[in-house]
């Protein structure tokens, strides 16, 4: 499998969203576009990457499905948020051929430091 960012970021944005984190529910209800064994596989990453909790449970598959994000988690998702970060952090990432998630997440950062700046005067 292929790792998918766009996958991720959405995987985040609807397990902060829904007060279940029922991976099942997401597939029938919210991923209709992608093959649950794609969605299961990418809630592993961040799962195994520790930006979400892993809850026992028998779904099939496997015996996990996804808690909640950790607090690594949220620092991700808060930094890949909005639309227009996303686009420039992904085109970015791009330009240079490859990246981590660290990497994505520090362009992110800076593309959103840069903006307040912009906005406030305030350089952090």
């Amino acid at each position: 499998m292929k790792r998918d960012m766009d996958l991720i970021r959405y995987i985040m944005l609807r397990a902060e969203g829904v007060p279940s984190t029922d991976i099942v529910d997401w597939v029938s209800e919210d991923f209709p576009k992608y093959d649950f064994r794609d969605v299961y596989g990418h809630v592993k990453l961040l799962m195994e990457g520790g930006f979400m909790t892993e809850v026992q449970q028998t779904l099939g598959l496997e015996d996990v499905t996804p808690g909640h994000l950790t607090w690594a988690g949220h620092d991700l998702l808060d930094a890949i948020r909005d639309d227009a970060i996303w686009r420039e952090t992904k085109s970015v990432a791009n330009e240079a051929g490859g990246f981590t998630i660290d990497l994505l997440k520090q362009i992110a950062v800076g593309l959103l430091k840069t903006k307040l700046k912009k906005h406030t005067g305030v350089e952090l």
